[in-house]
């Protein structure tokens, strides 16, 4: 029988034949013991789904009881509504670069056509007008950015392609006409509204503070440090988030910088549960680093703890916006995250650096991040 039992190349040479089979078998623990850490790992993956919105996403807006979002050079905007995505029927036309909504009335915007002739257009949702062309600026015809306070709508233009010099304007709606804020700025970068201020992080001059947008003198800069890639109101704060790893908050009109150690995306947004809110900051890894994803601050009634400011891993302590660190980590974690937003059904979005957009939600009885199909 053990004749039969081995091939033909161990006849003759039995006990070898035994030493091999010996070995084998009291190598299988050991071979084990040694791989427990991949296998931990295999053990929370989870089969990726085709995302319904590929690509790389625009911005993630809220404008009245609605979210909106579009893949950039994609003719296609999808509105979140009734725990759904959902083609807008009618569409801005043209490729969408990107888009920002206010809430006075309720007003859609889209950065549409080809880069360094970009066209504004807007939409307002509740009366569900048709989209509208807002003619650029003579100055500034360039547009490159927008984002939205949400009581006014900021823009990013150069007077032509290649100058490195830019203008913050801002959509009058009175005058249905864009206006200067202030020339000579670099790259806007992000808006917030807190008071009777509006915040404008740009990508060089740090962050100006306009009372009146129609005021162009009004507009002084905090500019330590002034590589500003995104802002959020945080309620009686604002938080902003540098290029090289600074988290600033406003502190006495002024900004006070704190150094973190990440490499910051720019998405930057709140999520609540129960009595809980935390707030989320995108980050990314360098070089060959696959730690991307989002980071988590933990605010105490809604504001930050400046005694506690430490960014946590998602799942790594409660409480967090995720029950599973190592989910997390073998998803979303290995995704930079360029935007964020939270339904009021309580389901949070990311839109990823180039994988579409993602949510949490339970999936096949278990709550993960995956691509929304």
């Amino acid at each position: 029988m053990i004749d039969t039992f081995f091939s033909r190349p161990f006849r003759g040479n039995l006990s070898k034949a035994l030493v091999l089979l010996l070995a084998l078998v009291w190598g299988i623990p050991f071979f084990s013991c040694n791989q427990d850490p991949i296998f931990y790992e295999i053990s929370f993956e989870v089969k990726p789904l085709e995302p319904r919105i590929e690509g790389t996403p625009t911005t993630l807006v809220q404008c009245k009881d609605s979210f909106y979002v579009g893949s950039r050079f994609s003719e296609t905007l999808y509105e979140y509504s009734d725990a759904r995505w959902k083609t807008l029927p009618e569409q801005p036309g043209g490729p969408i670069i990107d888009i920002a909504a206010t809430d006075d009335p309720g007003t859609l915007y889209a950065l549409t056509g080809n880069p360094g002739t970009l066209t504004l257009r807007k939409k307002d949702m509740v009366t569900d007008s048709t989209w509208e062309t807002i003619r650029n600026h003579a100055d500034y015809p360039v547009l490159q950015s927008l984002y939205a306070d949400a009581t006014l709508l900021f823009l990013g233009a150069q007077k032509k392609i290649g100058d490195n010099t830019y203008a913050i304007l801002y959509y009058d709606s009175e005058n249905n006409t864009l206006q200067i804020v202030k020339e000579g700025t670099k790259l806007l970068t992000g808006a917030a509204f807190l008071g009777s201020t509006h915040y404008l992080a740009t990508s060089g001059d740090g962050i100006i503070k306009v009372t009146d947008p129609a005021s162009p003198d009004d507009a002084p800069a905090d500019t330590a440090p002034n590589n500003i890639i995104g802002l959020v109101r945080v309620n009686s704060r604002i938080v902003a988030v540098s290029s090289d790893g600074y988290m600033l908050y406003s502190d006495s009109g002024a900004f006070t910088p704190v150094s973190t150690g990440y490499h910051f995306t720019g998405a930057l947004a709140l999520w609540k549960k129960d009595e809980v809110q935390l707030l989320l900051l995108g980050i990314h890894g360098t070089g060959s680093s696959t730690t991307h994803g989002y980071r988590e601050i933990l605010l105490q009634n809604g504001e930050l703890d400046l005694g506690t400011m430490g960014l946590r891993t998602p799942g790594n302590e409660d409480p967090s916006s995720v029950s599973n660190r190592d989910i997390y980590n073998s998803t979303l974690g290995k995704h930079p995250v360029i935007s964020m937003i939270q339904a009021p059904d309580t389901t949070l979005f990311a839109a990823t650096a180039k994988n579409g957009v993602w949510s949490y939600r339970q999936r096949d009885g278990e709550w993960q991040w995956n691509a929304e199909e």
